[in-house]
């Protein structure tokens, strides 16, 4: 009797954890307004004078996939480190979001190169949580 009560217990936990995982995946979004952000961000390395906001817009967009997913925090910091194993370079991810950081707060400003690798590492991200 014993053994089957912790069978039971056993795979209650096992269902519970399985449908608490797969429920994240099935969050339900809009692709393609998230491709419409991403070529509208685009648009913006056309021109010198708008890399930096390339960067933070797409800083922005990830930070919306994020909340939209549920991934926990008060900070796009914390919702980074909340989904950090669904990024398969989630360094890059960080670098790309510390620099918007810099853009937002120190008014650094971004070379072409700089913006370029900051946004393909938001996309990337982007691609890892499958919004895009």
């Amino acid at each position: 009797m014993t053994t089957i009560l912790i069978t039971l217990v056993l795979i209650g936990i096992f269902v519970l954890t399985f449908v608490s995982l797969s429920s994240r995946k099935s969050q339900q979004v809009d692709k393609q307004s998230y491709r419409n952000s991403w070529e509208k961000l685009q648009q913006y390395m056309l021109d010198q004078s708008t890399y930096a906001r390339a960067v933070t817009d797409a800083d922005k967009l990830l930070d919306r996939a994020l909340k939209d997913l549920k991934y926990t925090g008060k900070t796009t910091a914390q919702r980074l480190v909340s989904a950090k194993k669904m990024f398969s370079k989630k360094d890059h991810v960080w670098m790309a979001h510390k620099m918007s950081d810099r853009v937002v707060n120190e008014n650094l400003e971004v070379t072409k190169k700089q913006a370029q690798a900051a946004l393909s590492a938001f996309h990337k991200g982007l691609v890892d949580l499958d919004v895009v």
